[in-house]
């Protein structure tokens, strides 16, 4: 049998060093005091009002989302019905523990009171954006860095004799967990563990916790497989929508540079790149290589496939520790010499990080986006108008003789539409919405009867056919003059005699995000 030296290599571990509770607390309290202080500017994100229609209808599936989001989304709403503030709560408190455990993370390498602070700021710029409203995103980055630190405790603590072997159970109920936010952690546990059996420690493969945590990981992840099977597999419809898209706005070079971007401009890109290269180069973090190889094996799987940015983020943080870790060795060794080092550049590198996530803020004035192009990646622009849809949407509900609208209905061309309208209209007393736009299709279609449709955005050549009379009645407009992706969108009315529903609705289905 291998020894644990010969699979892992050689050398003293380092002492644990004690958290540094103050500076990780200080980083932690202002940046979670921020996001809370901006927390109710705008209004709901497009995703946002679809996660709380989807919670409306609970599955253990989603075309497009794992069930917790969703649930999470309506139990905030049903708690404090309109609250902005208490829906992003649970996002913006996941910020704060993300950013603790990025710096337990490196304290579980050596990393001392510096390096344990430098590695939550690295965090709480770089996703501060990611974590300002209710997503998959931000959760779903705990959890893969909730995992990192079992992995590495484990590693370390085996390494030193004495492992315990519940790290890896706990393991399995995080991942359990977290592939009901997002599936895209499966991603990092295959690669993760392909990377072990190849560098060690291969002793992880022989504790039968492991694979009691692989199949709580497995069992809950059933109903989940289940509910994509009785349904046709539409996420795997959605995830090949998701890299057309991303073909037709730069493709892989567009993916890479947003990866590097989601490291964090200056400050966490050269940490985490410092840190990537100590992983898998230098001898003191030899028996933690692996997390270095997962981190470029799940950069180089979502590229090939063409996935979005943030879906590797989850990686980030092992490398913010492992870079900070580094840069503490650099100022021990220069300490024991005697001399000084460039560490004072550090501070205007973090002084343009937090300028650059300060501008990633809600904090211009909503008029200050009235005609002004904005950048596609900014999605600011797509809290604000979604009341001003909903009234003009009624506005034209309310014009139609009383008994037409008995059988009127909303139809979105795009979920986000659908949502709003179905969100706000409920306080309006305005109609039930439908959409054939991924998730929101599988949330039924028209009832029999329907003689109006009241349809928000273009009518796709397939679904026209369907209606007698179609004439355009409005525009969307938001109000400050917004350029987001629904302004501009026509409103029409449609007359329709006889239609069956059932039979039609699977052409109104659609799973690109196209408006």
């Amino acid at each position: 049998m291998e020894s644990t030296a010969r699979e892992v290599g050689s050398g003293p571990f380092p002492a644990r060093r004690p958290f540094a509770l103050v500076p990780v607390s200080a980083v932690v309290v202002v940046a979670v005091a921020v996001m809370f202080a901006f927390a109710g500017r705008y209004g709901y994100f497009g995703d946002e009002l679809y996660f709380v229609i989807a919670g409306t209808n609970p599955a253990w599936g989603y075309a497009d989302q794992q069930p917790v989001v969703p649930l999470l989304a309506v139990a905030m709403e049903w708690l404090f019905p309109g609250s902005l503030i208490a829906l992003r709560a649970p996002s913006i408190l996941a910020f704060g523990v993300g950013a603790v455990v990025a710096a337990l993370v490196v304290r579980e390498l050596g990393g001392d009171r510096r390096a344990q602070a430098f590695t939550a700021t690295a965090f709480v710029l770089a996703f501060a954006s990611m974590y300002r409203n209710l997503n998959t995103i931000g959760l779903d980055i705990l959890g893969w860095t909730l995992l990192t630190l079992l992995l590495l405790r484990w590693v370390r603590t085996h390494c030193a004799g004495e492992a315990d072997d519940r790290l890896l159970l706990l393991s399995g109920v995080v991942v359990a967990l977290s592939v009901q936010v997002k599936i895209h952690i499966a991603v990092f546990v295959v690669v993760t563990l392909l990377t072990l059996a190849v560098l060690g420690p291969r002793a992880i493969f022989r504790r039968p916790l492991l694979w009691v945590g692989a199949l709580i990981a497995a069992v809950v992840t059933v109903p989940t497989v289940v509910w994509q099977f009785t349904h046709g597999w539409p996420q795997l419809a959605v995830a090949s929508s998701s890299s057309t898209e991303m073909t037709s706005v730069g493709g892989r070079l567009f993916s890479f540079v947003g990866m590097l971007a989601l490291l964090g401009l200056v400050f966490g890109l050269v940490l985490g790149g410092y840190g990537l290269w100590r992983l898998l180069r230098a001898e003191e973090t030899r028996p933690y290589r692996f997390l270095g190889w997962s981190a470029v094996g799940v950069l180089v799987v979502f590229l090939a496939v063409g996935g979005k940015p943030y879906y590797v983020a989850g990686v980030f943080p092992a490398l913010w520790a492992a870079g900070a870790l580094g840069f503490q060795r650099r100022r021990e060794v220069l300490a024991g010499e005697n001399r000084r080092g460039r560490g004072w550049l550090a501070w205007p590198a973090l002084a343009v990080s937090v300028m650059v996530t300060v501008q990633s803020l809600p904090i211009a004035s909503v008029e200050s986006f009235a005609e002004r192009d904005t950048s596609p990646v900014d999605f600011r622009g797509s809290e604000i108008g979604w009341p001003k849809l909903a009234t003009d949407v009624g506005d034209i509900y309310r014009d139609l003789p009383p008994r037409r609208r008995e059988h009127t209905v909303v139809i979105g061309s795009h979920y986000w539409t659908a949502s709003a309208v179905e969100f706000h209209g409920r306080r309006a007393d305005l109609p039930d919405a439908y959409s054939g736009s991924r998730g929101f299709w599988f949330f039924g279609h028209p009832p029999a009867g329907t003689t109006t449709v009241i349809h928000i955005g273009e009518i796709a050549p397939g679904v026209r056919e369907h209606f007698d009379r179609v004439r355009r009645v409005g525009t969307v407009n938001n109000g400050p003059g917004v350029d987001n992706v629904v302004r501009g969108q026509p409103i029409h009315l449609a007359d329709v005699t006889g239609v069956d529903w059932q039979r039609v609705w699977p052409e109104f289905r659609d799973m690109t995000l196209s408006l």
